[in-house]
């Protein structure tokens, strides 16, 4: 019981982990902008999806302390959303529906935590376009299932929202920014960059019809939410390949395979949908680009993913990573061995907050970058979520640790200098007063099981009160042992527990004498 003086109430915290386990703090910005050169200084470093959590006592006591881990495994894409097909969704392909978002809970060495229902399962991660949802998951902490109840009921609020990519940065040289120069540049979505040093043309994010031509993702089959990533390059000969990493952190990003469409209604087990990464070509633009700018096809369309590709100067070919893709053609610099692509994403931003080019130049236009002052903006902030600086979706092996420590009513955490008598002194007619023949004194913080002796301040017993509910008040009626009304006066009280240790008060009694019996 709470009010026991023996009483350590429980306590539970919840929060998001980084990549090395660490705490997460969710409240910085999803990321950082230079507001000088534009450049991306830092990003947050953990999902901050769950945007509320409610952690609700079931019982005051003997909650089992621990850690526990809630995991994400995988996101799979809702079956009734066909991401291929523009003419059923007028361009905006996998804009509503639902992901199926696989998790588990674990314990503090890895295993299962069973005390957490459900322990493994799934929840619907619903999503809008153009805004952010809410999903509300809930769990049960039940420590012991003989007994009838649980232990502490944990809501979760999980938000999804919109991710685009906002630049490609090759050795730390922005394309967007035009730091590898530039001939024709196009601000609206997806950025287009022509005549740089890189290629004839790069277009920095998903290529779409010509119906929507903007880039876009969402917690789906390519979608991580607002995370960026680095490739490093691997080269031998004409073969290029590379190791893609989670920005900040450094998780390696696992290999692609075939995605799933209408030429591959099953996954197989090497595409891990929505957390993965390849290539797409070299080919015909046409063919890498999947025919979109007619309209009828979706970079990157059905073309299976390889992590492995030979390149030529004057190649076409795509980088598919989580959520986004830059599509390269007319490949004017090839990779070095070692040399770094960064793929910055973040959720729904415009890093600028002059626009150059008015929202729609033509491709042809001479360049217009963004300039300065830059600064991170959400635009999706119209949404019902609580969280305003953008949300980094849920991933897999993203993780929140749930920390309990349990209360207890142990004896050895007796405070016996914590009992007090209320109240002290008792005024008859006062206004806590029920009646004269309904009086009581109220002894507090007491331990689970004691013994309460009366006496006169002359040393007779008025009365012996046995405490043995648990809590940590006992009532005196101010009747003696004789069943009379105990007289003003000054009275000693003495606490005696099970285990031997006393404590000895005083308090005072004001009575109406008349009719006192």
């Amino acid at each position: 019981r709470t009010n026991s003086s023996a009483f350590t109430a429980a306590a539970a915290s919840f929060g998001a982990l980084k990549a090395d386990g660490t705490p997460c703090d969710t409240d910085e910005p999803t990321a950082t902008v230079d507001e000088n050169t534009g450049h991306y200084t830092d990003f947050v470093d953990c999902s901050n999806a769950i945007v509320d959590v409610t952690l609700t006592p079931l019982r005051d006591l003997n909650i089992p302390s621990g850690e526990f881990d809630f995991v994400i495994d995988s996101i799979l894409p809702n079956d009734a959303v066909n991401p291929y097909s523009l003419p059923d969704n007028a361009g905006y392909a996998l804009a509503f529906g639902h992901n199926t978002v696989w998790f588990h809970w674990e314990n503090s060495d890895g295993s299962l935590a069973t005390a957490i229902q459900p322990t493994v399962g799934f929840f619907n991660q619903d999503f809008d376009f153009t805004i952010a949802n809410e999903t509300p998951v809930g769990f049960n902490f039940d420590s012991d299932p003989s007994d009838v109840g649980g232990d502490l009921s944990v809501a979760l609020t999980i938000a999804s929202d919109y991710s685009v990519i906002e630049d490609l940065e090759v050795n730390g040289q922005s394309v967007h920014l035009e730091e590898l120069g530039a001939t024709a540049h196009n601000e609206r979505r997806p950025h287009f960059v022509g005549g740089s040093s890189l290629a004839d043309f790069v277009h920095i994010g998903n290529v779409r019809s010509i119906v929507n031509q903007r880039e876009y993702a969402h917690p789906g089959v390519y979608a991580a939410g607002g995370a960026s990533y680095e490739l490093t390059w691997a080269v031998s000969g004409g073969s290029y390949t590379g190791t893609m990493r989670k920005l900040p952190g450094g998780e390696i990003v696992p290999q692609g395979g075939q995605p799933k469409g209408p030429d591959n209604p099953s996954t197989p087990g090497d595409f891990i949908s929505g957390y993965n990464w390849g290539f797409i070509g070299p080919g015909d633009p046409a063919a890498v680009r999947g025919e979109n700018f007619d309209g009828t096809g979706i970079f990157p369309a059905a073309a299976p993913l390889s992590n492995t590709i030979n390149l030529n100067l004057g190649d076409t070919f795509g980088v598919m990573v989580p959520g986004q893709s830059v599509y390269v053609q007319g490949l004017r610099t090839l990779p070095a061995d070692g040399d770094t692509w960064r793929f910055i994403i973040d959720t729904g931003s415009d890093r600028s907050t002059a626009d150059p080019c008015n929202g729609f130049a033509d491709a042809g236009r001479e360049p217009c970058a963004p300039t300065p002052p830059f600064e991170y903006l959400d635009v999706n902030d119209g949404g019902n979520i609580s969280v305003t600086h953008g949300i980094v979706n849920v991933y897999p092996s993203s993780r929140w640790r749930l920390s309990i420590a349990g209360g207890s009513n142990d004896p050895a955490n007796i405070d016996l200098d914590a009992i007090k008598t209320v109240p002290n002194p008792y005024v008859a007619n006062a206004v806590w007063d029920f009646s004269q023949d309904n009086q009581r004194i109220e002894f507090i913080n007491l331990p689970p099981e004691c013994t309460i002796r009366i006496y006169t301040i002359s040393g007779n017993l008025v009365r012996v009160i046995e405490h043995t509910d648990g809590s940590g008040t006992a009532v005196w009626d101010l009747r003696t042992r004789f069943n009379l009304k105990a007289a003003s006066g000054t009275y000693y009280w003495h606490v005696t527990t099970p285990q031997g240790d006393t404590k000895l008060g005083l308090m005072s009694i004001i009575q109406n004498e008349v009719g006192s019996n």
